[in-house]
Parts: structure tokens; sequence; C-alpha cells
């Protein structure tokens, strides 16, 4: 299930449903507003979520960076969680109405967090990185192609220049030839006589 473009915020099952899909192509919680939105429709003041999420970045680099798609990466979030959860029961562990808002509160919501937490560290990707790439291939294909031209030029005059030269040579094979019959018919001539 894909995230729709405009999702009303409601303290719902299904609102929550959508924070927790993990196999969205556009997960709903990949910002920060988002999730300060989330917590607020559980009771969480705006600038305490902030706190959290300080909290969270803070851990998270104490150790230093790490890919979260790995086993190492794995523990760590789960540790991450457990800790964060212990520092702010009040948040993680408040009474839920539903499977999918618990599921929430007490996972997905500081998932998010971490989640954030290495987007501030990874790299960036610059937009349009692709397109600068493709074009970048495509200038050096047309200065590639340009030199080949140049040098098709360039080989012209001494294409032509061998050309002559063969002409020439074909013309003197061709006068000798003659020459050659010329005498042929001289001696045949004087042989009959």
């Amino acid at each position: 299930m894909s995230a729709p473009t405009q999702v009303t915020a409601q303290r719902t099952e299904a609102f929550f449903r959508l924070c927790n899909d993990r196999n969205a192509k556009s997960p709903y919680l990949r910002t920060k507003p988002r999730i300060i939105e989330a917590l607020g429709l559980l009771g969480v003041p705006s600038q305490k979520a902030r706190v959290i999420m300080e909290r969270v970045v803070r851990i998270w680099q104490r150790d230093g960076p790490t890919n979260l798609r790995t086993r190492e990466g794995q523990k760590r979030r789960e540790d991450t969680t457990a800790e964060v959860s212990t520092i702010y029961p009040e948040v993680f562990a408040m009474p839920c109405n539903g499977p999918e808002e618990r599921l929430f509160v007490r996972e997905k919501a500081i998932h998010a967090m971490i989640w954030y937490a290495t987007s501030r560290t990874r790299p960036q990707r610059r937009r349009g990185a692709r397109r600068a790439a493709q074009q970048s291939q495509t200038q050096a294909q047309q200065s590639q192609t340009q030199a080949q031209q140049s040098q098709t030029q360039a080989q012209q005059p001494q294409t032509q220049a061998l050309q002559s030269q063969t002409q020439a040579q074909q013309s003197q094979t061709q006068a000798l030839q003659s020459q050659t019959q010329a005498q042929q018919s001289q001696t045949q001539a004087a042989t009959n006589n």
C-alpha cells in the first residue's frame, strides 16, 4: 500500500496503519514535522516531541554511523528503541486504543526517529544526479564523435594524395603497357619481314 499524497492526520487505526506501513513506496513518517504531528495526535506536545527526536539523534550518533540494513544496524536500532522507551515511559508506554496505535507508540515512532537520525548523517544525493550524469555522458559521446570527424577530415588530404599517387602510378603502368605493346608489334613486324 503506498501512501496517498494528502492524508488527514487523525487518531484512528487507519492513520496509524499508514504510519506503520514500512512497505509503502513513500512511507508517511519520513519527515520531522510528520513525526511530531503523529505524536501530537497522542497528546505529546510538539516541543517534547522535538526534544525526544534530538535525544534519539544524539543516541544514534553516539556510537558512530551504522547501516540500518545490517544485523548490527538492526540490533542497534532495537537497543536504541529500548533506551528511548525507558527514558520517556510517559510517551512510549502510554495506553493505546488499538493494535496499530500500540505498534506505532511502542516501535514505529522511534524507528521513524532513528531513520530521521540516519538520514541526517548519510551523504545526501544531489537532486538530478542521474540527469547530470546522462548529460555528461552525452557530452562525452558528442566530443568523441567530433574528434572522430576531425580525424577523418584530417585524413582526407592524405587519402586524396594517395589516390592521386595511385592514379599517377596507374597512368605510368598504362603508358608502360602501351610502350611494351608497341615494342612487341615492332618486333613482330621485323620478324615477319
